[in-house]
């Protein structure tokens, strides 16, 4: 099972790049204890299994407004870009630094347009009018710029930790 990486850490053998977008797709309708698990929990535990097949490039995916300081709010609950979410989506970040891979790249696109569990609204809300670190793109663009940004750096053997915040950044692969 997903919960339990190192049971599964033989399918990363050999693996050098590894990346992580795992998430509950519809926060809003989880318990605080299952978004932790499958936003924070799994993500940590998955990096860790990660490491320890020797994967030495690591991709993130968690969200604008990552932070383990935030906290529950009666009126957001566990819905995406609320104070609950927010902090399981920081504490992941912390999980994943934790681990200390040579290179961790975290990603912190604001809305993923495309995806089933993003509002249609979401759609319409131009990014001209937000900060770009807040910026929304398609889910797909995203996906290729993480997976260049997170190649480019294995093939240079960059080491350390990036965050890169909002759709259009990530999406660029820079």
């Amino acid at each position: 099972p997903i919960d339990d990486m190192s049971s599964n850490s033989d399918l990363l053998s050999g693996a050098q790049v590894a990346f992580c977008t795992v998430g509950h797709g519809s926060a809003r309708k989880a318990t605080k204890d299952d978004l932790m698990r499958v936003d924070a929990t799994i993500p940590g535990n998955f990096a860790q299994a990660c490491k320890n097949a020797g994967v030495t490039h690591y991709c993130l995916m968690t969200a604008v407004g990552a932070d383990e300081n935030a906290k529950w709010s009666c009126v957001t609950k566990t819905a995406a870009a609320g104070g609950w979410y927010n902090h399981v989506k920081g504490v992941a970040e912390r999980l994943t630094i934790e681990v200390s891979m040579p290179y961790t790249y975290i990603a912190q696109p604001g809305a993923l347009l495309g995806s089933p569990h993003t509002p249609k609204l979401m759609d319409f809300i131009p990014n001209f009018i937000i900060p770009m670190s807040m910026s929304s793109a398609n889910v797909e663009d995203i996906a290729k710029g993480m997976v260049k940004t997170t190649v480019d750096a294995f093939q240079q053997n960059k080491e350390g930790v990036i965050k890169i915040s909002g759709g259009i950044p990530i999406s660029k692969g820079e």
